[in-house]
């Protein structure tokens, strides 16, 4: 049989004196790294994996020469997103309603209520123009809040929607969840809150992108139910978190018209290598395996107008989102669309400053209202707009102690509320996933992605060993076709007893130190084992909101190529005991801690046959217990989709 592995069998030996107390020798030989100060770590391995994905994408966008060809690659994508975000539920009745009315000069505000799933309301604020200056039907826009605390109440937002109303254009801001007066659970909010909601709709094949790009979804449905506003005239825009959710939604709602995302767009790779790859709902679950990425969702629903809007200090970087102008101008100048596609940036440090704010509005009067050469594509009367600016000197709208459109001003003191945990739990029970499901073999590999030790392809190697009393002590690496070593200690016994034992932990191979020396004393050849993620191959430059792991960036990104860090660590589990059992002719013992007790049940789960008894320490919790609780979980520990297959305690 043709062996999987090249063994270099040759090592150095050290010799240790033999009157050396045992526990010592061992203690010398476990310490340290074993790899250099030169390997790469998981996060920098997964890095250059999303380089390449998203240059690949460009590449696809700039190949594109005919219309047929540009179609064919939207729908594609388009096809590709839906399935990535999950889908979409079907619509149910908005129950709309205007709960307060507050004239302002040249527009009015009202606060209102409208449901996005039966019993799930969102608060909102829509900014009417003045009918004496404008007559309805007017265009419509819904305008995408950022990461405000106080979501829609931000003065910052308000104003964009106060010009866009003065402008004759309708503007509707609306609350995301946790943010606002939708603060889903107490102490959860914004980002924390995101991830939270973000890693439990993950389980069920779910996302946060979903999530939020559905509120857009029902904003423009309400917006279309008003008389007042045109339906066939719908645009959107936002800062930050709303740059991103005006990508998402005018990459994927084809009633949008007209856009203008600011503070967002840049590239993802350079997004990732700067400030790491940020909160659940700008990563969309394969989106790179099918080649989505920031350029495509400026060109997926072109010709529509696409205004980008940059900061030259933002930390979504400023040569990334130049790049991406660049290339979307390219494509758009080959079929005559040039004009449709600008940018405009501020000097200065990320935010939604006021010639943003007024370049945004001119872009939305030239596309929707249908005034000509209302948008200076100069750029610089916009940037003067900003010096001394500020916006306690201007009008805008609603004091945020006076915004309250649910009473109290929380989405929870309604009557009957359902907040997005009780979806969840509502889903879980749909699909029978509190009920323990045997899964197969199969099953658990296809869900989870474990490769088989032949598709891994790790290679072996001896790095050093050493005689201590007992035995021998190697340090090895086990190496990926993509450069990741992972290290390892290989404690072999001069007379082995039982069946071999694999060690791995979160924490990397250290914390089974004790452990290792008892196995060894009692004759069991043991492997300690760093995986994806842990160890001497953890660090991370940037920490995702909220985590205090590093492992969480590595997890993101494996997510956006279609992949889970369960299903890695999982594959390398099986070829390292693949390599263990071979060398012992036997199962495989593990010892697992921390999240990567997920990992190692999916390993005995995929290969049963390879793998005998598992002890876990400080296990997260069931799948299943985390829906129930709704509870903060890591990306590192779960598996997209799979808990309508089965829950990983069930392994």
């Amino acid at each position: 049989m043709q062996k999987k592995y090249i063994l270099a069998m040759a090592c150095a030996v050290s010799l240790v004196s033999l009157a050396a107390d045992n526990s010592s020798a061992l203690d010398k030989a476990l310490s340290g790294k074993v790899l250099s100060k030169w390997a790469r770590t998981s996060y920098r391995i997964m890095q250059h994996e999303v380089n390449v994905a998203d240059q690949a994408a460009d590449a696809a966008w700039l190949a594109i020469e005919t219309p047929a060809q540009l179609r064919a690659h939207q729908r594609a994508l388009h096809d590709g997103m839906v399935a990535g975000v999950g889908g979409f539920p079907a619509r149910t009745p908005l129950n709309a309603q205007v709960t307060r009315k507050h004239a302002k000069d040249g527009y009015t505000i009202e606060e209102v209520l409208f449901e996005t799933y039966p019993g799930v309301h969102v608060t909102a604020l829509l900014f009417l123009p003045d009918p004496s200056r404008f007559q309805a039907p007017y265009p419509g826009v819904i305008v995408t809040c950022g990461h405000s605390a106080n979501g829609k109440a931000y003065a910052g937002y308000q104003r964009t929607s106060l010009l866009l109303a003065k402008a004759g254009i309708a503007a509707l801001i609306y609350d995301p969840f946790d943010q606002g007066e939708r603060i889903q659970k107490k102490g959860l909010s914004n980002c924390n809150g995101h991830n939270t909601i973000g890693v439990n709709a993950t389980l069920l094949g779910w996302s946060m992108a979903r999530i939020r790009i559905w509120d857009g979804m029902r904003a423009i449905d309400y917006l279309q139910s008003r008389p007042e506003v045109d339906p066939e005239r719908i645009g959107v825009c936002g800062q930050s978190g709303g740059g991103t959710m005006t990508s998402l939604i005018m990459a994927i709602e084809p009633r949008i018209r007209c856009a203008a995302p600011s503070c967002y767009l840049s590239t993802l790779r350079d997004v990732y290598l700067e400030c790491g790859p940020q909160d659940a709902e700008q990563n969309i679950y394969g989106q790179l395996s099918f080649g989505l990425n920031h350029l495509g969702y400026v060109l997926l629903q072109a010709p529509m107008p696409v205004l980008m809007h940059f900061k030259t200090d933002d930390f979504f970087p400023f040569q990334g989102a130049l790049q991406t102008s660049a290339h979307a101008k390219a494509l758009a100048g080959r079929f005559g669309w040039a004009d449709r596609f600008n940018h405009v940036y501020g000097v200065g440090p990320h935010g939604w400053s006021e010639g943003n704010r007024n370049s945004t509005v001119a872009w939305m009067r030239q596309w929707l209202r249908g005034e000509k050469g209302a948008w200076d594509a100069s750029g610089d009367s916009y940037r003067v707009r900003d010096i001394g600016f500020k916006l306690s000197d201007v009008d805008c709208g609603i004091p945020e102690k006076e915004v309250a459109v649910a009473p109290e001003g929380s989405v929870l003191n309604i009557p009957g509320e359902r907040t997005i945990y009780d979806l969840f739990r509502d889903e879980l029970e749909k699909v029978g996933g509190n009920v323990p499901k045997k899964a197969s073999p199969a099953t658990v590999s296809r869900c989870a992605g474990i490769r088989t030790p032949d598709d891994t392809a790790l290679v072996a190697t001896v790095v050093s060993c050493e005689n201590v009393p007992g035995g021998i002590v190697e340090r090895r690496v086990f190496t990926h076709p993509n450069g990741l070593s992972l290290p390892a200690v290989m404690l072999s016994p001069a007379e082995p007893k039982g069946p071999p034992a694999l060690l791995v932990a979160d924490a990397g191979k250290d914390v089974h130190a004790a452990r290792a020396k008892e196995l060894f004393a009692a004759g069991v050849p043991t492997l300690l084992l760093d995986v994806m993620g842990t160890g001497e191959i953890a660090e991370s430059p940037h920490r995702f909101y909220g985590a205090k792991n590093p492992d969480e960036e590595v997890a993101v990104m494996l997510y956006t190529l279609g992949r889970s860090l369960v299903g890695e660590r999982a594959g390398e589990i099986v070829a390292v005991a693949d390599w263990l059992s071979r060398r012992y002719s036997g199962k495989v013992d593990m010892v697992s801690d921390g999240r990567v007790c997920v990992a190692a049940h999916h390993a005995r789960g995929a290969r049963p046959d390879l793998f005998g008894d598992i002890v876990d320490a400080n296990a997260p919790l069931a799948w299943r217990e985390v829906i129930a609780q709704g509870a903060r979980y890591p990306f590192a520990c779960v598996v997209f989709g799979a808990l309508r297959e089965y829950d990983w305690t069930d392994l």
